[in-house]
């Protein structure tokens, strides 16, 4: 497994970020966990990254 070169890609259309074909003109995002919790599953973070579209 490589580290540091990720592509990220974005479902969420409503991100200023997300550009066509689903991805994203970030270099980088920053990932938090959702409050209060902490079950191991897919739902226990989101990304902090998120600006809404204007």
């Amino acid at each position: 497994m490589s580290y540091g070169t990720q592509t990220i890609g974005c479902e969420v259309t409503s991100c200023l970020f997300h550009q066509k074909g689903n991805t994203c003109r970030l270099n980088s995002i920053t990932v938090h966990p959702a409050p209060g919790c902490f079950s191991g599953t897919e739902d226990e973070s989101r990304c902090g990254s998120y600006a809404k579209r204007s």
